[in-house]
Parts: C-alpha cells; structure tokens; sequence
C-alpha cells in the first residue's frame, strides 16, 4: 500500500504507516509531500518481507532511501509517486506476501494474572526495536460482554476461563468492525500493564490481537488473498477460483 498526501507530518507517517500495515496485513508506505514539490515518505514491512529490498528495485525513481527489512524511508519527486507506486507493485508480483503475524512470548493461566506480574516485567525494560514488549497468550477465552467505551472508539471485553473472569481493552476497534459475540470462544494475544486510577494501581490487560479458539487462521487468510486477486482483476488458477466460490 502506497499513499500519499500534503501536508502530512513527517513525525507521524511511520506510526500511521505501521497502523494501516497492521489493519491491512500489508507492506505500508505514506508519503508526505511538502510545498514545494518534494516528497518523504515512511514505510513498514510484515515479517518476512523485506521492504528495503523492493525500494531499493525503484531507486531509479527515486532521490534517496534507506532502511532496513522491516523499515524504510524514501525522497522522491511528487510527480513520480504514480510510477513508484506502480513498480513497487511490479516488484511484487510474483511473490507470496508473508502473513502479518503476531509472536506470542508466552501462554499464561488466566487465573494467575495479577500487579505483581507487571512488576516482573519491569526488569526487561527499556523496551525497544532490539526488545520488544513482550506479548502473551490467552486461549478459549469466552466472552461474557462486549462493552463501548469512549463513545464507542474502544471496546472492553468481559472474559471468563472456568472460574476466573477478566476483563481486557481493545482499543481503537468499534463494534461495528467486531465480529466477536457474547459466547464466543477465542485466543488472544495481549500486553500487560499498571493502570493508576484514584490511587488505586490496577492490573491492565490489553489486547493486540484476537481469533476464533479453533479457526484456521491460515486457510482463512489465504481464501483472503485469492478473493483480493479475484477483486483486482488479476487471474486465478482453476483451483483458486473454485476454493472461493460459494
């Protein structure tokens, strides 16, 4: 995905860039093009991919760029970011996109979720590019209640494993871009951290990602990037066309 606007800050294009990979599940560069003419763009690569490779194919079209596998940065002219769209794409014509995926550190027990956890992991910090947050799993989850907060821009959903319930943040996602219902049963992956509230420190769980507990995620993903195919036109192998039909 390659977008493109004026105006567009150049402290914040890597973080908007990472957000659209994220929702997209694919390689994201936003450009931001100044007055006068010049172009900057940041860009953010899923596992697996390596973005600075496909830049590094355009370059010719290009006033400079830099990065890394996961990460980059461009200059070009405004008038070539139709043709650097365009040949990027080019570039990755024939090659199986990488799934974005979510690396679960740990498996945790529901029931042993406390402060005194946090408390641990605030040995691992600073956390950064080297050292990422670390991120844990949670499986056959059922949901008890999905609530709206802050005018439905984020949700906290209720959950419960045998005896134990909790609850945990879901940001950034309304209910109307929620497939998950009250019964469900689902496997999260979450981050742990201390919320301050009145005085009072409190256990934060908050949720990067979710899925069905016994859905085939891959199977799922790749009837996704076939129908994406179908979608833009491009052609399908027979069996292709006959694994999403109705």
């Amino acid at each position: 995905i390659v977008l493109a606007g004026y105006g567009w800050h150049q402290g914040v294009i890597g973080i908007v860039a990472s957000r659209i990979k994220e929702i997209y599940d694919k390689p994201t560069i936003i450009i931001g093009i100044d007055s006068d003419g010049t172009a900057k763009g940041s860009g953010r690569s899923v596992e697996g991919f390596s973005l600075c490779d496909a830049v590094f194919a355009c370059k010719d079209v290009l006033t400079n760029c830099g990065g890394h596998p996961m990460a980059v940065g461009i200059g070009l002219k405004k008038e070539n970011i139709p043709l650097f769209r365009k040949r990027i794409n080019e570039y990755c014509e024939n090659i199986t996109m990488p799934y974005n995926k979510v690396n679960i550190d740990c498996k945790l027990n529901p029931a042993q979720l406390d402060l005194s956890l946090v408390e641990c992991l605030s040995y691992l910090e600073p956390y950064g590019a080297a050292n990422p947050s670390p991120v844990f799993g949670l499986y056959n989850m059922k949901i008890s209640k999905i609530q709206p907060l802050s005018g439905g821009k984020h949700l906290r959903f209720s959950l419960f494993r045998q005896n134990t319930y909790i609850n945990a943040m879901y940001f950034g996602h309304t209910s109307e871009d929620c497939c998950y219902r009250t019964g469900d049963s689902i496997d999260l992956a979450v981050s742990l951290d201390k919320n301050v509230y009145n005085g009072q420190e409190n256990l934060s769980i908050i949720i990067k990602s979710i899925k069905y507990s016994h859905s085939d995620n891959e199977s799922m993903i790749n009837s996704l990037r076939i129908f994406e195919k179908f979608a833009t036109k491009q052609k399908l192998t027979y069996s292709e066309a006959q694994s999403i039909l109705p």
